[in-house]
Order: C-alpha cells, then sequence, then structure tokens
C-alpha cells in the first residue's frame, strides 16, 4: 500500500551559505504513542482497518504501513463495518449524541460520503452504532441506545427505519435481503426474517449450562448457510469456585444445533464473562479462541482442542481476527481488562502472526515491529 499520499514541494535553493546551529545536548524526543486501537476490521491478509475512539487507520500491505484515513471531522466514532479492502462504513456521532452520521467510502477512506440517520437521540448518549452490509448497496445500521433498525439500498446515502423501537439494541449482522441476526444484551439472540421490521428470540440448544452468567456471541458465519455461536458461561460451585466454559453451537441452514463441540473450559476465560470470549471461525473446520495464555485452536469444528502458547505476553486478548489458519491479528490489552473500553485504562496493542501463532510481531499504527 501506499500510505495517504501527502506532496511537499522541494525546498528552494539558495545562495545564501547555511547558519551553523551549536548541537543541543538535550535527550530526544519519545516517540509518540501509538494509536489507542479499540476494534479492527481483517479484510484480508493485507487489508485490514482499525478504529480509535476518533480515528480510522487502513492497512492495504499487511501492516506494512498504516495511514490515517479518517472521515471529515473530529467525531467519536460509534460503529464500522468493511465488505472489502476499498468498501467500508464507518458510524460517527455528533450533537453530544442526539444524531448518528454514517460516513461511506468506496476508495479506502480516501474520500467519504456522510449522511445521517434520520432521528435525533438522548442528548449526552454514549451512542453504539452496529452496522451490517450483504454488498455495496444493501445494508442495515443498528443503534444500539434507541433500540432502531435502520436500513438503506444506495450504499448508505439515504437511510429509512423499518421499525422504531424494534426491541433489539445490540450488534446485527445480515446474511441476506430478509434474513439477521441481533445480539441482545449480550445474553440473547434474536433473528429476523423481514429485513428488520420484526424480531423473534432464538432458543439456545438443550444441555448448554443453566444459572450463572453467560456471554453470547452473534454468529460468525461463513455464508448465510454456516454460522458459529460461542457462549462463555460462569457459575459458582458450592465450594466457591467460579467454573467458567466456552460452548459452540452451530448454525447450518438457518437452524440451530449443537454440533457436537466440546466445551472448552479454563481459568483465565473468568475474565470474560461480561464481554464473551474474543473468537473467530476461519473455515467450518478451523476456529479460534484469544486467551492470557495463548489461542486455543480446534481443526475439526470444536471437536477437539490445542493450545499455541505465544512468543509474547498476552495480558488479555480484546479481539481475534483470522483470514488463515496461518494469518492474523490480535488486539491486546495490558492489564486486566478484556475489552478496550473508556473505562478499562489498559493500552491497547495490535500484533500480526504469519504462522498460525506461533510468532508474533507488533503492528500498530505507527509502531515499528
Amino acid at each position: 500500500m501506499t500510505g495517504a499520499c501527502t506532496s511537499a514541494d522541494e525546498p528552494a535553493t539558495s545562495s545564501h551559505a547555511p547558519t551553523p546551529f551549536a548541537a543541543s545536548s538535550a535527550a530526544p524526543s519519545p516517540a509518540p504513542p501509538a494509536p489507542a486501537i479499540r476494534r479492527i476490521s481483517v479484510v484480508s491478509s493485507r487489508a485490514v482497518w482499525a478504529i480509535t475512539d476518533r480515528k480510522l487507520f487502513v492497512t492495504l500491505d499487511g501492516g506494512g504501513t498504516w495511514a490515517e484515513r479518517t472521515p471529515p471531522g473530529d467525531r467519536p466514532i460509534a460503529g464500522m463495518f468493511t465488505l472489502d479492502g476499498s468498501r467500508g462504513w464507518i458510524a460517527v456521532v455528533t450533537n453530544g449524541g442526539r444524531r448518528v452520521v454514517v460516513a461511506s467510502t468506496e476508495d479506502s477512506g480516501r474520500n467519504w460520503a456522510m449522511s445521517p440517520l434520520p432521528r435525533r437521540f438522548r442528548k449526552g448518549t454514549d451512542t453504539a452504532v452496529s452496522l451490517s452490509f450483504i454488498d455495496g448497496r444493501r445494508g442495515w445500521a443498528a443503534v444500539h441506545e434507541g433500540f432502531s433498525v435502520f436500513r438503506t439500498v444506495d450504499g448508505g446515502l439515504r437511510w429509512k427505519s423499518p421499525c422504531i423501537r424494534c426491541g433489539v439494541s445490540g450488534p446485527i449482522s445480515f446474511t441476506g435481503p430478509k434474513t439477521g441476526w441481533a445480539l441482545v444484551d449480550r445474553s440473547r439472540l434474536a433473528r429476523t426474517g423481514d429485513g428488520g421490521r420484526t424480531w423473534r428470540d432464538i432458543a439456545l440448544p438443550k444441555g448448554l449450562p443453566g444459572g450463572g452468567r453467560r456471554a453470547l456471541s452473534l454468529p460468525h458465519f461463513l455464508s448465510p448457510r454456516f454460522g458459529v455461536i460461542e457462549g462463555t458461561f460462569s457459575k459458582t460451585t458450592p465450594t466457591a469456585v467460579i467454573v467458567t466454559t466456552v460452548e459452540f453451537f452451530v448454525i447450518r441452514d438457518g437452524n440451530e444445533s449443537q454440533g457436537g463441540t466440546s466445551p472448552l473450559s479454563a481459568h483465565e476465560f473468568k475474565g470474560y464473562v461480561a464481554s464473551g470470549v474474543p473468537a473467530d471461525v476461519i473455515s467450518e473446520e478451523d476456529w479460534v479462541v484469544g486467551s492470557p495464555a495463548g489461542l486455543y485452536e480446534t481443526h475439526d469444528a470444536g471437536r477437539t482442542w490445542g493450545l499455541q502458547v505465544p512468543d509474547v505476553s498476552f495480558d488479555a486478548v480484546a479481539q481475534v481476527d483470522f483470514v488463515s489458519t496461518e494469518v492474523g491479528w490480535v488486539l491486546v490489552t495490558d492489564g486486566d481488562c478484556p475489552s478496550a473500553t473508556p473505562t478499562c485504562r489498559s493500552a491497547p496493542r495490535l500484533f500480526r502472526t504469519v504462522d498460525g501463532g506461533v510468532h508474533w510481531v507488533r503492528d500498530d499504527p505507527g509502531v515499528d515491529a
């Protein structure tokens, strides 16, 4: 990738001798800190988008170089979705959280079109927005605070709401023009079959742990016909021991089933009960789960698991995103926070692997490996 192109005129030549300056004895200024990456979207082994609270960075050469491609205006970023290396959408909030504006690009953020959602929200709301597109024209935006879902059929230039106070207040994912999923309060799933007008709760498979606390994920869809959902379950035993397990179930042809997976149980998962474990589905057989101990990997759709111990320290993994069994990124926080949020003061770090997690290199925008 070539970085964000900035041109500078050649300095004018002069016939005057340069004025000498005394060498400074002051210590060199420290390098600026790496941007506090909050979320990444790995489109391919070369194209990755990364957002902070207010900035967007894009690489098109696998992390070799990064360019800032933030939409116009210094506004809080509330959501991101990438369709490919060129096309993507960023949701920003304005007017103290009262308005949500969706910025769309077709050239990796070099140029943006801005379009507000047709509704005002409560002043000062810390709005989160989930975006989902099935192609370059048809997409949805869910504003978590307002329980509202909006739809576009022209790539985000105009938005309409198929329902007001739809009953869903979390992340969404659509697999077709009518079929979509929503995660509500991280504890239950809902589904629509009419493009977002109505939603119904999805029953979890029988046999999953009952009682205690749980955090579910949106389905990781590889296609409209196949997806994987993970759930983090925590329960305190009569002897006051907290037992945390991660269970998976598979969606095939729109039907939920447990799919014969084996649960993961490890003490390091106890910090993920509220947020859910960071996981990614690479193929129908290959899945990966991040933890402070390393990466738990399965190559047989969850029937057996192995632990890949990294050569760097993962205090807490906030996100895992792989494009193959070899190439992937992890977003790590320095501390006990399993997610990079304003209430978590840990400094996020971004790492990249090209050998399945054996070796990792630092890959934050602006930080040399």
